[in-house]
C-alpha cells in the first residue's frame, strides 16, 4: 500500500494516465508503464496490474448516473456503437486508450467512456 501511495503521490497526471501497474520488494518501488502480460515466482517480491475497472453496486444491469438518478446527459461520456465496439473487453479498451476515462458503461446499444466524475454513480 505505502508503493501504491507514494508512486501516486509523485507521478504526472500524464503518467497516471499510463501506469500499468507497480512492482516492489524491500529495494523499493517500480511503476510500470508498459503493459504487465505476466510474472513469474519470485520471494519477496509483489506485482500489481492496475485495472481500474470496479463494479458500481454489482456493475450487472446497473446504468451510470451523474449528480441524480435522471443525470444521464450525454456531456458526461462518449459513446461507441457496438459495431465499432463489440465486447467488454474491447469497451475496456477504449477507456485505456482515452485520457481522463473514469470508467465505462456497456449495453445492448453502444459503450460509454465516461469522461466525467459526474456521469458515474
Amino acid at each position: 500500500q505505502r508503493c501504491a501511495a507514494r508512486a501516486n503521490s509523485s507521478l504526472t497526471t500524464q503518467t497516471q494516465d499510463v501506469c500499468k501497474g507497480i512492482s516492489f520488494n524491500e529495494s523499493g518501488c517500480v511503476v510500470w508503464l508498459v503493459g504487465i502480460q505476466g510474472s513469474t515466482a519470485s520471494e519477496g517480491n509483489t506485482c500489481l496490474r492496475f485495472e481500474p475497472f470496479i463494479d458500481i453496486n454489482g456493475g450487472q444491469d446497473q446504468s451510470c448516473r451523474g449528480a441524480h438518478v435522471f443525470d444521464d446527459s450525454s456531456l458526461h461520456y462518449t459513446s461507441f456503437s457496438r459495431s465499432e465496439v463489440l465486447t467488454l473487453g474491447e469497451c475496456r479498451s477504449k477507456c485505456v486508450e482515452i485520457s481522463g476515462c473514469r470508467g465505462i458503461e456497456f449495453n445492448q446499444q453502444d459503450c460509454r467512456v465516461l469522461l466525467k466524475v459526474e456521469g458515474i454513480g
